[in-house]
């Protein structure tokens, strides 16, 4: 017998597809219809049983499968990856969601992360949901390895600390790297043009690859985004406990993400929600900290982030480009304060100035922090200006490069007649 443990199929949720139609469904309505099933579970207001956890776990795999292996014709069984397949080594992240460990497989030793949920509190049921929504978007986001964190699948095992319930973890890509917040606070000074774009590059193509499958991020920002040392600098986005689909039924309309990188809409809970715009707008916060090392719009509250942001770049004339739920007041206060004194247009160009930013790499930081969200770039449009087509792509990082030139030297040192070492003794 397996280490795996097998389960028959639990019932489906509101938006359960048939065999055949899930084979032949896209990405965003088969990723649609598992979070539906999840959160027509969440309204019974009702612990998920092991039987039920497993079905939406079997889901979540297809759809990994689907992007993966499906024109191979491989299929996977319903099965969940078992906790002894995994070694923990080490703890690499803690926080109040819980823990991430490095765990490498026993067999092929091959270095995994797993995240464990808290599962403290009378609302201890409800984590179980929003881990499998996570793991959701990971296994939805798998087709982009080089990009996006990817999934690997759900463990389950026995926690014989709490009675013996079940407890639940995502195994997922291990990044040996650094965190794009901690290289910003080691580096401590702005980097250059060339390595934007690289970076900008990388994040925008993993945005797209996102947004086409109808998911937002909501919380794009330095310490989500992750550098891969063991790849060149590749850059990767992870954590997605805050996203969701444009497609499922009832989306959280909930505000999410992190203060200085949300966009207006999402910190004026805009009527009409927020979509993939919202995202960029992150993605335009994140190129400016870049280029100068400070975090652009820094307001200790909401109301004071939304002033900051109306201060650079202004507030848009037409009303129906914001419409608050909250704030409303301020709002209409900015924008009658922009008519009677108006605003300077320069602003945003004076803090990134030309030296630091040539206009074509301008124009997509403008582009990316509009205010108006429907006039905002997506990721396709920003990929499409010259900035991006007008220069070659470049994979590696500046340290990548220099450690490159600095062996080929060693290499040149070596072959000389004269052994280079012993220059150095004299």
């Amino acid at each position: 017998m397996d280490d795996e443990e097998d389960y028959g199929a639990a019932p489906g949720g509101e938006r359960a597809l048939t065999e055949v139609a899930w084979e032949t469904a896209s990405v965003a309505t088969q990723l649609a219809a598992i979070l539906d099933t999840i959160e027509h579970h969440r309204g019974t207001e009702k612990p998920m049983s092991p039987s039920r956890v497993a079905h939406i776990s079997a889901m979540i795999d297809d759809l990994a499968v689907t992007l993966t292996a499906a024109a191979l014709g491989i299929r996977r069984r319903r099965r969940m990856l078992s906790a002894r397949w995994y070694e923990e080594v080490c703890r690499v992240g803690e926080g109040g969601f819980g823990t991430v460990v490095r765990a490498p497989h026993r067999s092929t030793g091959q270095h995994v992360a797993v995240k464990t949920p808290r599962r403290s509190g009378p609302g201890g049921h409800e984590v179980i949901m929003d881990l499998l929504r996570e793991a959701c978007f990971l296994a939805a986001c798998r087709a982009h390895p080089s990009l996006l964190v990817g999934f690997r699948g759900m463990v389950r095992r026995v926690d014989t600390s709490s009675r013996g319930e079940e407890e639940y973890s995502i195994v997922m890509d291990y990044i040996d790297g650094s965190s794009l917040a901690h290289i910003l606070h080691e580096r401590g000074q702005p980097f250059p043009e060339e390595e934007v774009r690289r970076i900008m590059r990388q994040l925008l193509r993993g945005a797209s690859a996102m947004h086409e499958n109808g998911i937002v991020h909501r919380d794009i920002n330095p310490s989500n985004i992750f550098v891969d040392g063991d790849d060149e600098g590749i850059i990767k986005i992870g954590d997605y406990g805050c996203a969701k689909s444009t497609a499922e039924a009832r989306p959280p309309f909930c505000v999410a993400g992190t203060n200085g990188y949300m966009a207006p809409e999402v910190l004026v809970e805009d009527a009409a929600g927020h979509g993939t715009a919202a995202d960029m707008w992150s993605l335009g916060c994140v190129m400016a900290e870049l280029l100068t090392d400070t975090l652009m719009f820094d307001g200790d509250e909401d109301a004071e982030q939304l002033c900051r942001i109306f201060d650079v770049l202004g507030v848009p004339e037409d009303e129906e480009a914001l419409r608050p739920r909250v704030l409303e007041d301020l709002v209409r206060q900015q924008r009658v304060l922009q008519r009677l004194v108006g605003h300077r247009q320069d602003l945003l160009r004076r803090m990134v100035p030309e030296e630091m930013l040539s206009l074509d790499g301008f124009e997509v930081l403008r582009g990316l922090l509009a205010c108006d969200p429907r006039k905002r770039l997506t990721a396709h449009e920003a990929l499409r200006l010259p900035w991006f087509t007008e220069h070659a792509v470049t994979t590696k990082s500046w340290s990548a490069v220099l450690l490159q030139m600095a062996g080929r030297v060693l290499g040149w040192l070596r072959a000389t007649t004269v052994p280079w070492g012993a220059c150095l003794c004299h």
